[in-house]
């Protein structure tokens, strides 16, 4: 089990704010203590995860070092589609579905998503063009969930890790069925 987390914002320099996505990332529900924490920090961006899966994450592209990826979730269809990439020309470092989709996008672009079998939610940032995608899987089976707060998207997997940001507003229905 991973989580994500995440926080865009094109007007405000993120690195003055590292300790928000380490409260949001720390909220994430792992059990045992094998558990390894990542992180990635941009001046408009800011990416935790949190898993077990000896899949060191983020990963940020050594060939193209303009994309980094979070990712929670399982490719079903991983060798078909690392099969077409290797057939133009792309390498890999291990075989973790998280490299798979980054070069997935980085080949595909937004199409990519066509090619997937699986349940996921990832987020790539692309520096160079400060662009963020950010993708579930088309049921929802791997959640995302996210919140525009002023100027600032955030992201997380588990809700919980969205109440942890301090701008979070927590509002209770109060709509009475009778």
């Amino acid at each position: 089990m991973c989580g994500i987390t995440g926080i865009v914002n094109y007007k405000m320099n993120l690195l003055n704010n590292l300790d928000d996505i380490e409260l949001m990332n720390n909220s994430l529900r792992l059990t045992g203590s094998d558990s390894e924490e990542g992180y990635y920090s941009e001046k408009n961006v800011l990416f935790g995860y949190k898993g077990r899966d000896n899949n060191k994450q983020p990963i940020t592209t050594k060939e193209y070092s303009s994309y980094t990826i979070i990712c929670n979730g399982t490719l079903y269809n991983s060798n078909i589609v690392k099969n077409e990439l290797l057939k133009n020309g792309f390498t890999f470092e291990n075989n973790s579905d998280s490299e798979i989709l980054l070069k997935a996008y980085i080949h595909f672009g937004y199409d990519m998503v066509n090619k997937l079998n699986g349940v996921y939610s990832f987020a790539i940032w692309d520096s160079q063009k400060e662009e963020l995608f950010l993708v579930r899987d088309r049921f929802g089976i791997k959640p995302l969930y996210y919140a525009l707060i002023n100027d600032s998207l955030i992201f997380a997997s588990e809700v919980k890790a969205l109440l942890k940001y301090k701008e979070v507003e927590i509002i209770l229905d109060s709509y009475r069925y009778f």
